[in-house]
């Protein structure tokens, strides 16, 4: 793929995770995100893959995870009604999502962030200086990381995590892979309550982008 085309390409599926981002709870279709990425629903399902490194339907998902994990951080809002918000059916395939995402219920998750104040409900921008590969080879499962230090509450976990795969990913040499996210809670704050900060290492799973490039096929407003 040429290198304009592929900066043309990214700058649509960059717009894409954007309207995501923004609005993880609304109803999105593959239509209307193809519409957005101004492209035919057979290409940006191609494109998104090849840039991305999966579905577009397994990123929508995660979006709604992060969101959900977001409001379970900040308060005392019922689970049923937060796994509503996200768009599962039931309180049931939630935890479920959950779970598989995050190795935690979503209790267990909020009882970890209890005691933090829901006042940082935002991260700065991650970018390459952020950000180290590692190999976990000891975890299971193990595998490559790219692992980004949070100082900060916990309540700031799910924002960072989404700053990494919204700043940091889409212009990388990866994409991610098909593993559970990992904290690893280096120096946890003895008094959260006083704005005592933690440090944190929050790491996503990812590999090497595919060598396959997406099909010209089906693409328009090029």
């Amino acid at each position: 793929m040429r290198t304009s085309t592929n900066h043309r390409y990214l700058e649509r599926i960059e717009r894409v995770i954007d309207a995501l981002l923004a609005a993880p709870a609304d109803a999105h279709s593959v239509e209307s995100l193809a519409a957005l990425a101004h492209m035919s629903e057979y290409h940006f399902h191609r494109v998104f893959r090849a840039l991305m490194g999966e579905t577009v339907q397994t990123t929508m998902r995660r979006v709604r995870l992060v969101f959900a994990a977001d409001r379970l951080a900040a308060g005392a809002e019922s689970v049923a009604r937060i796994a509503n918000a996200a768009g599962y059916e039931s309180p049931q395939a939630f935890a479920r999502a959950f779970r598989s995402y995050t190795r935690s219920t979503p209790g267990e998750f909020r009882r970890r962030h209890r005691h933090v104040s829901a006042t940082a409900h935002h991260c700065c921008s991650v970018g390459d200086a952020d950000i180290d590969l590692v190999d976990e080879p000891a975890r299971e499962p193990g595998g490559r990381y790219a692992r980004y230090v949070l100082r900060g509450p916990a309540s700031m976990i799910a924002p960072a995590f989404r700053a990494m795969q919204r700043d940091w990913l889409p212009p990388s040499d990866f994409a991610l892979d098909d593993r559970p996210l990992l904290e690893r809670y280096v120096e946890p704050c003895s008094d959260c309550t006083r704005g005592e900060e933690a440090i944190t290492e929050l790491l996503i799973p990812i590999r090497a982008r595919s060598t396959a490039k997406p099909c010209n096929r089906g693409a328009t407003n090029d």
